[in-house]
């Protein structure tokens, strides 16, 4: 398991939780919105390659809930000045589910210190011709096909729930 550590640093006035671990490049990991409430192994696996940052996002595990956070947007903005406050350049911008919504609407306002953006199982991105699907009212078969592009492997996740 790589090195790293849990601090809480001041970003603008709201105490934010961040884990940091691993060496190399710069990768700022943003969660979905189940939180991270620990050092999991895709981090231990990502710090193998990168110098890991894993906030938890305000609102969300030991960071502050701010009175002026609003919206996506307003996350977003938080994230330009966390990287402005860290003097983070070249930033692997990594983000699953939620943090994939807030990762792009960073790389919409700016793209200067991103070097990559990646974005994994990003919720609240509109497609134009692609209805937006309600993950709560689908059936366990619909999730599966619709989450899976590759069907068979939609049939499998199935037939595990079947038994």
């Amino acid at each position: 398991m790589a090195d790293h550590k849990a601090e809480t640093i001041d970003i603008n006035g709201c105490a934010t939780e961040v884990r940091r671990g691993g060496s190399g490049p710069t990768l700022l990991f943003l969660h979905g919105a189940g939180g991270i409430s620990a050092w999991a192994p895709y981090l231990d696996a990502l710090a193998g390659r990168y110098d890991v940052i894993a906030p938890s996002h305000p609102g969300f595990g030991n960071s502050d809930d701010p009175e002026w956070l609003d919206n996506i947007s307003d996350m977003a903005y938080f994230y330009l000045d966390f990287m402005e406050q860290l003097d983070l350049t070249d930033v692997h911008l990594v983000g699953n589910s939620l943090g994939g919504w807030i990762a792009s609407e960073i790389a919409v306002r700016s793209t200067d210190r991103i070097k990559t953006l990646t974005l994994v199982s990003a919720a609240g991105v509109n497609v134009v011709g692609v209805p937006m699907g309600d993950i709560f009212m689908w059936s366990n078969e619909e999730a599966a096909r619709k989450m899976f592009f590759n069907q068979e492997m939609a049939e499998a996740r199935i037939s595990q729930a079947a038994i």
